[in-house]
C-alpha cells in the first residue's frame, strides 16, 4: 500500500528521511497541515485509504466536550483555545463534522499545540486503532522522534495478533 506524508509549513520532505525506509506497507499519516491534508483524503475517498494517522489531529472540542473535560482534557482545551485564539485564525472550523469512517491512529506529542484525548478522537472516527500519549517530542516529530513515531504508525496499523 502506497504510503503518503505530508509535512506542514514551512516544512520539507528531508522531515520523513527516517521514516521512509522502515515503513514498509503504511497508510497516511499527516501533521500540522499535513493533517488537513489527510484528512480531506479521508473524506473524500474513505475507500482508497485502509487508514490515517495524525500526530496533531485537528479535533478542537465542541462546547459539550469542554462541559465534560476531565482534568487531562482541560489542560488541552486550554492548549487549543491558545493555539486557536493566538496562532490559527485562518483554520478555525465551523462545526464538527461528521465522524470520519476511516480507521485512525493517533500519536500525542507533548510539545504540539493542539492535542486530543482518545475519547474526542472517538467522536470524531468510527474506529480509532490506537492512540498513545508519548513523553517527548512536539511539532516536528518526524526529525525529533523519528523512531518513536515509525513505532507509533506501524503499531497503529499492525495487524491484531490472534491466539
Amino acid at each position: 500500500m502506497p504510503l503518503l506524508l505530508c509535512h506542514g509549513r514551512p516544512g520539507s520532505i528531508l522531515e520523513f528521511r527516517h521514516l521512509v525506509g522502515p515503513l514498509t506497507n503504511p497508510v497516511a499519516h499527516g501533521g500540522d497541515w499535513g493533517a488537513a491534508v489527510v484528512e480531506r483524503i479521508t473524506r473524500k475517498a474513505p475507500e482508497r485509504c485502509r487508514g490515517a494517522h495524525f500526530t496533531l489531529p485537528l479535533l478542537f472540542p465542541t462546547e459539550q466536550e469542554v462541559d465534560e473535560a476531565t482534568e487531562e482534557e482541560r489542560r488541552m482545551v486550554a492548549r487549543a483555545r491558545h493555539y486557536e485564539d493566538e496562532l490559527s485564525a485562518y483554520a478555525t472550523p465551523g462545526g464538527p463534522p461528521e465522524p470520519n469512517p476511516v480507521p485512525a491512529g493517533f500519536a500525542i506529542f507533548p510539545g504540539e499545540a493542539v492535542q486530543a484525548s482518545r475519547r474526542w478522537a472517538e467522536r470524531r472516527y468510527g474506529t480509532v486503532l490506537h492512540h498513545a500519549r508519548l513523553e517527548r517530542g512536539g511539532h516536528f516529530a518526524a526529525l525529533e522522534q523519528p523512531d518513536v513515531l515509525t513505532d507509533r504508525i506501524r503499531t497503529t496499523f499492525r495487524p491484531p495478533q490472534t491466539s
